[in-house]
């Protein structure tokens, strides 16, 4: 046709959007399903030329637009050419692609003669594409009810080869929301990838205002080892995963936050690998990674590791380990800080390894702020109570093979520190070897101070206090000396220098050489003090681990014994200070407060003075002490108590 003046359109736009009946598929699709529905539709329409029905050949051009007027195009133009047009009807498939997302949209059509190559003649007015009834129930904001009395009839029922089942790119309020269910909310029976994934959320993520069973349930993810359902109905649960049951990648905040719980906030009933791992939490200065199975993990945190704000009972609770309880390897701050706890702030009841181990601590290894009972109790371990293996930057590290109650392979300031204790800072209720033993110590083996003005009582027991030659006890001064006697000496004999001996063990100064001091002799001009009893020295086997080496240390071990000391044997003497001494009668009765020198083989007998004119005296180096006892006629010897203090 030539010369066409105008053409009038009366267009009849009929848009098919068909739902296939639901589906509950059951296990993963099977391969030889139908193709999926393209993104093409019908349009059918009614062409006039001059008034009459058109018949022939025309080219067609069609736009979308967002806008009855507006020049808004949506997709690109589809143009169909020499298109045959009979009695003024024609019928075309048109694809502007996936453009339909519930927005009104309009079609603007342009004509033009088959035979033309001129411009199209638009028509108008454009044509708003309406929906069929039913597909109504798809569009934004729109709710799809469920009358249906079967349980296993799905409001919404998807399949999918490729791609997402269900994809919300944004969403201001609920991305998907179901109301109301009497069997499952939401259910993937099988995803090829993630079951639900929420790549951005401006609110929840996925929110169960409530649900008659699990809020979440996950029966397999990927192809775990094996799987275990739970009779409880949990906010979140998974049954089996080859991965992590819940993966938190980023979250500014808590990573799972748990509110309240009348039970568990967080329950691993059982784990192929970590319980509950946490990469990194915040903007740690490092972190490492266990290779271990372990109950918790944190490879780094800003802040705490592990943090209880408020427990009424146990801040943390480990029943049993077969390895470590708790294990804090690196900590900036705090490896575990309990601020407030009614009960035990750590309570280990069982370790096969170590109750608390902490490696590495930039801070405190464990702090304890404030306890009601104790900061830190262990009931029973395999192996040490606590072990603290470096605590700073310690010189060197010594590691013992015994199981400890408490042991510290090295500090670099106190390996123990008590800054303020009511009663005993460090009190030790019954120990089968050393209450406190100091194997080495660069300065103080043991430093005491006491807040009072005099300074009184830094070290106090009433039994016997060994340092190096000097033994002092709840009564006499004691000192260690060698037999320089050629018999045997005894308890109670009194004894004279006579030179100087040998050095002691592991000592540096020689020992005084001492011998029975009798009347007969220089010796008795010489006394120095009573024989109180003999001493043993005894090597003590003590392992530990140098450098990862296991190394046996020997160190002397002394102690008292009963018996007579041979000749060249050591001996504890008693220079000052109450003892037992043997006293002899010869010379008269002994009165308590007498005046006693030396007598015969090692005994004393009562001093006479010596006279030059009207002074009397004693000469110097002849006196043992002063009687504590009387030794009269009825008993001629003896052993009495004596003030020993040699004059």
């Amino acid at each position: 046709m030539k010369n066409e003046t105008l053409f009038k359109l009366l267009a009849i736009l009929g848009l098919f959007l068909a739902a296939g009946g639901s589906i509950l598929a059951q296990g993963p699709a099977p391969p030889d399903r139908l193709a999926s529905l393209g993104t093409a539709f019908t349009y059918q329409g009614r062409l006039t030329d001059g008034g009459s029905p058109a018949s022939g050949q025309y080219d067609f051009q069609f736009t979308l637009h967002d806008d009855p007027t507006a020049d808004s195009p949506v997709g690109s133009p589809v143009a169909v050419d020499n298109k045959q047009v009979t009695e003024g009807l024609f019928t075309v498939s048109l694809d502007f692609g996936a453009v339909f997302g519930g927005d009104a949209l309009y079609l603007a059509i342009g004509v033009r003669p088959g035979s033309s190559t001129g411009a199209y003649t638009p028509l108008t007015p454009r044509q708003a594409l309406t929906a069929a009834p039913y597909a109504l129930s798809l569009r934004p904001g729109a709710s799809i009810h469920n009358k249906a009395t079967s349980g296993d009839m799905a409001g919404i029922s998807l399949e999918s080869d490729h791609g997402e089942g269900v994809a919300v790119n944004s969403a201001g309020g609920v991305g998907l929301r179901v109301y109301s269910s009497d069997a499952i909310g939401v259910g993937v029976d099988w995803a090829g990838w993630d079951g639900v994934r929420v790549q951005t959320a401006g609110n929840s993520g996925v929110y169960v205002n409530e649900a008659g069973g699990d809020g979440v349930f996950v029966g397999t993810a990927g192809n775990p080892s094996t799987s275990t359902l739970s009779v409880f109905k949990n906010g979140f649960e998974v049954a089996g995963a080859e991965g992590a049951g819940l993966y938190v990648g980023r979250a500014d905040l808590a990573g799972v936050g748990v509110i309240s719980a009348g039970s568990d906030g967080v329950f691993v009933y059982s784990a192929g690998d970590d319980g509950v791992s946490v990469e990194l939490a915040g903007n740690p200065s490092t972190s490492t990674l266990s290779t271990y199975k372990n109950g918790f993990e944190v490879g780094g945190a800003e802040g705490h590791g592990l943090y209880v704000g408020r427990a009424d009972r146990d801040g943390v609770y480990v029943n049993e380990a077969g390895g470590d309880g708790v294990t804090v390897v690196s900590a900036d701050v705090d490896g575990v800080s309990v601020f407030s706890a009614d009960y035990n702030g750590v309570n280990v009841g069982t370790a096969g390894g170590y109750g608390v181990f902490v490696g590495t601590a930039g801070g405190d290894g464990v702090t304890v702020f404030w306890a009601g009972d104790r900061g830190v109790s262990v009931g029973e371990t395999g192996d040490d109570g606590v072990f603290v293996y470096r605590a700073g930057s310690s010189s060197t590290t010594s590691s013992s093979t015994q199981k400890n109650g408490f042991e510290v392979a090295g500090a670099e300031g106190h390996g123990l520190y008590v800054g303020r204790a009511d009663r005993a800072g460090v009190s030790v209720g019954s120990a089968g070897q050393d209450g406190v033993a100091v194997y080495s110590a660069g300065w103080d083996g043991v430093y005491a101070d006491t807040d009072q003005a005099d300074h009184e009582w830094g070290v106090y027991t009433p039994d016997k206090i060994y340092a190096g030659t000097t033994l002092a006890s709840g009564g006499p001064l004691m000192i260690v000396a060698q037999s320089g006697d050629t018999g045997s000496l005894e308890t109670g004999d009194v004894v004279a220098v006579s030179g100087i001996g040998a050095v002691l063990a592991d000592g540096e100064a020689p020992l005084p050489l001492v011998r029975r001091a009798s009347a007969t002799d220089a010796a008795a001009d010489a006394v120095v003090g009573v024989v109180y009893r003999r001493l043993v020295t005894e090597a003590k086997l003590t392992e530990v681990q140098r450098d990862g080496q296991a190394e046996t240390l020997s160190s002397p071990h002394t102690r008292s014994a009963d018996g007579a000391i041979a000749p060249g044997e050591y001996l504890f003497i008693v220079v000052l200070g109450p003892a037992q001494v043997k006293a002899a009668a010869g010379a008269g009765d002994i009165q308590p407060g007498d005046r006693l020198t030396a007598g015969s083989a090692g005994q004393v007998r009562k001093a006479a003075p010596v006279k030059v004119g009207d002074v009397a005296f004693y000469p110097p180096g002849t006196i043992v002490g002063t009687a504590m006892e009387a030794l009269d006629s009825d008993r001629a010897s003896g052993l009495i108590w004596v003030l020993v203090r040699p004059q």
